[in-house]
């Protein structure tokens, strides 16, 4: 199965993977699949691992490239060779390259873009 996610850069490395603008307390969150030596296979769970990420922040039917500062929540394998799926969580808000047409809501599913969101009446991508 190929990988239909935006090219983004980890740690300066390109790999693939977007970000989810959120309301509230966690400001982003993201899945990447990346380089597997770029995060450690055995990290110790009282000390986080953090990465610079670099690349779109998708919220709605709208997407920003930005840069920001996450720590990882979760690694797991990826189907191909080398390669890690991360889970990651802002910490702190991101420098986008210019702000959202629209205000966010408290809720995660509005924030979606279209083709994941099946609630929304609007067609699919």
């Amino acid at each position: 199965m190929d990988i239909t996610l935006p090219i983004v850069k980890v740690n300066g490395e390109t790999g693939r993977g977007q970000a989810h603008i959120q309301p509230g307390v966690n400001n982003w969150i993201g899945v990447c699949v990346v380089s597997s030596h770029l995060v450690p296979r055995h990290a110790k769970k009282d000390k986080a691992v953090t990465i610079e990420y670099d690349g779109p922040f998708n919220c709605g039917e709208e997407c920003i490239n930005g840069k920001g500062t996450a720590k990882v929540l979760h690694i797991s394998p990826s189907k191909q060779k080398n390669r890690a799926v991360i889970t990651i969580e802002g910490i702190g808000e991101p420098i986008l390259e210019k702000g959202w047409k629209k205000e966010l809501r408290f809720n995660y599913n509005e924030n979606l873009p279209v083709y994941l969101n099946p609630h929304k009446k609007r067609p699919e991508l």
